[in-house]
């Protein structure tokens, strides 16, 4: 298995116990992301000793950053960060 979280080394624009996170732009526009699996549901979550949440997936599992809910996006450049790190229940 092996578990995801968002980018947590910005801590003002990522809820550590979410799995929706505000992307802010190069040129300081924001968005809402989330991801999930495609085509299967995650396995659970766990909690690091930082309290950084992290939901886990089976190893052949694909997962996608997608908008959180229904947006105006403006025209700008949304670098996003996914921590992967494998899993052994």
């Amino acid at each position: 298995q092996y578990a995801v979280t968002g980018d947590y080394s910005k801590p003002e624009t990522v809820g550590n116990g979410s799995d929706v996170w505000t992307v802010s732009g190069k040129s300081g526009n924001t968005i809402k992301v989330t991801f999930g699996g495609v085509g299967c549901a995650n396995k659970g979550s766990l909690v690091d000793g930082a309290s950084h949440k992290w939901w886990v997936y089976n190893m052949t599992d694909k997962v996608a950053v997608k908008l959180s809910g229904s947006q105006t996006i403006k025209a700008d450049t949304y670098p996003v960060t996914l921590h992967i790190a494998e899993y052994q229940a």
